[in-house]
């Protein structure tokens, strides 16, 4: 399971040494309290699905979109110390201040989301400049999971390197090995647009037109455009 917290911070600010385990069952508890509060804030917040319909997965990881980042772990620590303290002290005063604290940085991080968890769908080239002809690699994140991928050229389709592309469990693009486009030939010196959009493979009708042809456009939810630069 993934904690916020560390038993190894929470009893370096408790002043207790990392030898004496005698209180470690119950920092144990303190942090899993902690992680279940935040957790349930979090929810709150972000609810289960993104803009692009993607599960938005809780606990936050280094790899879940929104990611944990250092703030989280930091108040997670302290929120653990300050329920410790209360347990000891029968004092709140750390206690409020870490509330405090957390709601602070989840109206600072998130807001209140009234709808989806908005996410941007992004696309990033090995190059942005080079020569009609030449090949680039293309990736990208925050797509709808399990898509196949249409990509285009100054508004014309293209054919990619595999043909087919599918987006990851993750959103992120190729699911597997590397997707390649190649410019086209003959193009002329200038910057041009390259987009990259999904279509539902969960509707059959569609399914056959993504195979062999670019979807309807009421079908398709997610994409995201970059600039490239034909040089020569």
């Amino acid at each position: 399971m993934t904690h916020y917290g560390s038993k190894t911070v929470v009893k370096r600010k408790l002043r207790i040494a990392q030898t004496d385990t005698s209180l470690d069952n119950e920092i144990n508890i303190f942090i899993d309290d902690v992680d279940d509060y935040i957790n349930e804030q979090l929810r709150h917040r972000l609810g289960f699905y993104d803009s692009v319909g993607n599960d938005v997965t809780i606990p936050l990881t280094a790899t879940t979109t929104p990611k944990l980042d250092d703030k989280i772990r930091q108040i997670s620590n302290d929120f653990a110390v300050a329920k410790f303290r209360f347990e000891v002290d029968n004092d709140d005063k750390l206690l409020q201040e870490a509330y405090k604290r957390l709601d602070h940085y989840l109206d600072h991080k998130y807001g209140w989301v009234s709808d989806a968890f908005r996410v941007t769908t992004k696309i990033t080239l090995s190059a942005y400049t080079g020569a009609s002809g030449s090949t680039i690699t293309i990736t990208g994140e925050n797509f709808r999971k399990n898509r196949i991928l249409i990509f285009y050229f100054n508004s014309i389709e293209q054919t990619t390197s595999p043909v087919q592309v599918i987006s990851h469990t993750d959103g992120t693009f190729p699911s597997s090995g590397t997707a390649t486009l190649t410019i086209p030939s003959g193009t002329a010196v200038g910057a041009y647009e390259i987009k990259v959009v999904d279509g539902a493979t969960d509707d059959a009708d569609l399914q056959s037109q993504l195979t062999s042809g670019t979807p309807k456009g009421a079908n398709i939810i997610s994409g995201a455009t970059t600039r490239f630069t034909v040089t020569s």
